[in-house]
């Protein structure tokens, strides 16, 4: 893009020098004017030139700011993602800590009754085993 402005820009200055060597505008402009021509023409190149570079830093710009606007929204839906599994968790946690103890609990009755049903087996045959003798 510069390169090209450049080109352009020494496409006039041969085409002036052309014209001047050539006598047609010689007489007509004097130097100064000529030299602001050349001046102007050089400006205006370059004011193109910045135009379009900062058409191209804005269509940047405007990429740039599409996807951080993207970006924040992926971030606020992921935080809000993360809190809801958070609750999750503690009400799983939670949960799991409550069925822990109903499992404890259960154990322990079990285990009770599971010597109370021995004791009385155990008492069970021993008056069997009196009953025999008796008998």
């Amino acid at each position: 893009m510069l390169g090209e402005d450049r080109t352009d820009d020494h496409n006039l200055k041969l085409e002036m020098n052309n014209e001047l060597e050539n006598g047609t505008y010689l007489d007509d402009i004097p130097k100064a004017a000529l030299n602001k021509l050349i001046h102007a023409a050089k400006l205006y190149t370059s004011l193109k030139t910045l135009e379009e570079e900062r058409n191209q830093i804005s269509i940047q710009l405007s990429k740039i700011n599409k996807t951080k606007k993207d970006l924040r929204d992926r971030l606020k839906h992921l935080l809000s993602k993360q809190a809801s599994l958070q609750s999750e968790d503690t009400h799983f946690e939670s949960e799991n800590q409550k069925l822990q103890q109903q499992l404890k609990v259960i154990t322990e009755l079990y285990q009770e009754t599971a010597m109370r049903l021995y004791k009385k087996l155990e008492n069970e045959e021993k008056l069997s085993k009196v009953d025999r003798k008796i008998n």
